[in-house]
């Protein structure tokens, strides 16, 4: 007997497009948020990241940064040699986290 499908997440997504940045092999690589939670986000970009690895990111909200620490967990090939990657948030300071928290909940109002 099946089980139906069950959201395993602990946070809700926005879909959200903010730009993103990190270091990978000692270069900065760009690219923008698919959907946010308080607990991680799917980010697009032209570099292909590692799955299992953990980076430095830098991500920006309405002009403001945080700088979240996140593990690859997926990765999706998309077209046109865009990546996918599903990225779990491992360390958020207090105050960034704050600064999400207040980002997405205005996102869920608007």
């Amino acid at each position: 007997m099946s089980h139906p499908w069950r959201e395993k997440r602990k946070y809700p997504r926005f879909r959200v497009c903010c730009p993103v940045s990190f270091i990978s092999f000692d270069k900065l690589r760009l690219g923008e948020t698919a959907d946010i939670s308080l607990g991680g986000m799917k980010i697009h970009c032209r570099s292909m990241l590692l799955k299992g690895e953990t980076y430095e990111f830098t991500l920006v909200m309405n002009g403001r940064a945080i700088s979240p620490t996140g593990r690859i967990v997926y990765l999706q090939s998309q077209p046109e040699f865009i990546y996918g990657a599903g990225v779990s948030f491992l360390y958020l300071s207090e105050e960034h986290h704050t600064q999400l928290h207040g980002f997405l909940t205005a996102q869920n109002r608007g």
